[in-house]
């Protein structure tokens, strides 16, 4: 596995958490 690939998953995954958050932020609050 090439670590280009990895970090670019793991900057994916941050983003999707981030916004996931954000959403459940604004649906909760």
């Amino acid at each position: 596995m090439e670590p280009f690939g990895l970090l670019g998953f793991l900057e994916h995954q941050k983003l999707f958490m981030m916004s996931f958050t954000k959403i459940n932020h604004h649906h909760t609050f």
